[in-house]
């Protein structure tokens, strides 16, 4: 489990990209989906992160510690070779696919996405993969949501 520092810095990466999250641990259902759009920090003691979000008719602010908002993400497996030289790479495609898990534990995962280039990196950010080793418990797997 992620320490709430750690939570704020992994979703603050996502930031750009339009992370989604869904504050109802009932619903599976991507319409009932927020889109993160900024985090605040309370002035008032204890200081409380917030996620500032949107949804398409008006704005909300999440907890960001509620334990039913989480992150919509896929996770690493999913990620396949086909996908990434459609997306132009023609480098690093069997350390993140097959080879995967080999390496994770060659590494440890932090190592392992370290040795990635920044543009393999910053692919996987914006495309919205796991790469920061949230637990499956800490994120809602954008494979199995209803669409």
């Amino acid at each position: 489990m992620k320490t709430k520092e750690e939570q704020l810095k992994i979703y603050s990466a996502y930031l750009p990209y339009g992370l989604k999250f869904i504050s109802n641990r009932d619903s599976v259902d991507i319409t009932n989906a927020w889109t993160l759009v900024g985090l605040k920090i309370d002035n008032s003691y204890p200081h409380k992160p917030t996620l500032l979000s949107e949804r398409s008719d008006y704005k909300n602010v999440i907890n960001i510690w509620s334990p039913t908002a989480k992150p919509i993400l896929y996770d690493l497996s999913y990620l396949t070779k086909e996908e990434l030289i459609k997306a132009g790479f023609n480098d690093h495609i069997d350390f993140l696919t097959h080879e995967r898990e080999h390496w994770i534990k060659v590494y440890g995962f932090e190592k392992y996405i370290s040795k990635l280039p920044y543009g393999h990196f910053q692919y996987l950010v914006s495309n919205h993969f796991n790469i920061f080793n949230l637990d499956e418990s800490e994120y809602i797997n954008k494979a199995n949501l209803k669409q």
